[in-house]
C-alpha cells in the first residue's frame, strides 16, 4: 500500500489531518471502493495492525480523517465537528459538558463532500459507487447524521455505538424523515452489549453512578425507520462489549467489511 498524508482547512478555517492508504495494484475499470474513516488519530493503531496482517495489500483504499491533537482537545473538537445542531430550544452545546460548543456536522459534511472526498479523487480513480462512511460515538452519531441528510452520498453507513442518547429523541425523530431511497444503501450498526449511558457526578472525586443501556436508543432509531426496499440495515451486537472495546472492534470490522 502506498501512504500519504496532508493537513486541510475547512471554509470555515478548521484543520484536518488527512491520512490515505492506497493499493499498488491497477484499479478496477469502475475505480477503487473507498472507507473514509472519523476519528483518524484513535483508529490508526487498528488500521496499522490490519495492514500487518495483508501482505498483499488490499484492493480498497483507506482514508482517515482526524484532528492531530492531544486527546483532551480532540474530545473538544469532536463533540462539535460530530454533532448537529441541537433542536430548539436547546443551546448549541454539549449536553454533558456545557462548555464546549456543538453543532458542527453541517460544516463537516460540507468539507468532506466538497473537499476531501474530490481531493481523494484525485489521488486515484475511485468508484462512487462503493463509498463507506465509518464512524464510532460521536462520530457514529455524525455516520447517522449524513445518513439521513445525504443517503445517497455514501453507499455503505457504519455508525458504531452511536451517541443516540444525543438530546434524545431528536435522532430518533429525524430517522423517522428518512426519504425514499432511490440507490441500494446500506447500513450497519454496531453496538456493545454492555454499553451505559453513566451521567458525570456533579462532584469530581465522586464515583460514577450505573447507568443505562444505551442500545435502547438504537432500537428506538432503528424502530422509526421507515420501510424502503433499498435500505439493508443491520444490528451487529457484541458480547462483553463496552464503549470504550468497540472502537478497536468496530475498526476491524469495517476494514474487514470492505476487503470482503
Amino acid at each position: 500500500m502506498q501512504y500519504w498524508q496532508s493537513t486541510f482547512f475547512a471554509a470555515n478555517q478548521s484543520s484536518y489531518l488527512m491520512r490515505c492508504w492506497l493499493p499498488t495494484q491497477p484499479a478496477p475499470a469502475d475505480g477503487y471502493p473507498l472507507l473514509f474513516m472519523l476519528d483518524g488519530d484513535w483508529i490508526l493503531p487498528s488500521i496499522t495492525s490490519f495492514l500487518q496482517q495483508q501482505p498483499q495489500g488490499c484492493d480498497f483504499v483507506i482514508a482517515t480523517l482526524g484532528f492531530d491533537l492531544e486527546r483532551q482537545a480532540a474530545r473538544q473538537r469532536r463533540s462539535y465537528e460530530y454533532t448537529p445542531v441541537p433542536p430548539a430550544p436547546y443551546a448549541a452545546i454539549d449536553p454533558r459538558t456545557p462548555s464546549w460548543p456543538a453543532g458542527g456536522a453541517p460544516y463537516l459534511l460540507d468539507f468532506i463532500q466538497h473537499q476531501a472526498l474530490p481531493e481523494l479523487q484525485k489521488l486515484a480513480p475511485i468508484n462512487r459507487q462503493r463509498l463507506g462512511l465509518f464512524g464510532h460515538s460521536y462520530g457514529g452519531l455524525f455516520t447517522l447524521y449524513v445518513f439521513l441528510k445525504q443517503p445517497h452520498l455514501f453507499k455503505h453507513y457504519i455508525a458504531a455505538s452511536p451517541s443516540l442518547w444525543w438530546y434524545e429523541p431528536f435522532m430518533q425523530t429525524q430517522a423517522t424523515l428518512l426519504p425514499p431511497l432511490s440507490l441500494p444503501t446500506e447500513l450497519s450498526l454496531l453496538i456493545g452489549d454492555q454499553e451505559q449511558l453513566r451521567p458525570k457526578p456533579a462532584d469530581p472525586q465522586a464515583p460514577r453512578p450505573e447507568g443505562i443501556p444505551t442500545s435502547r436508543f438504537l432500537q428506538q432509531f432503528i424502530d422509526g425507520l421507515p420501510p424502503t426496499a433499498n435500505l439493508n440495515h443491520q444490528l451487529h451486537v457484541y458480547p462483553g462489549a463496552d464503549h470504550g472495546r468497540m472502537l478497536g472492534l468496530a475498526t476491524e470490522f469495517a476494514l474487514q467489511a470492505f476487503k470482503a
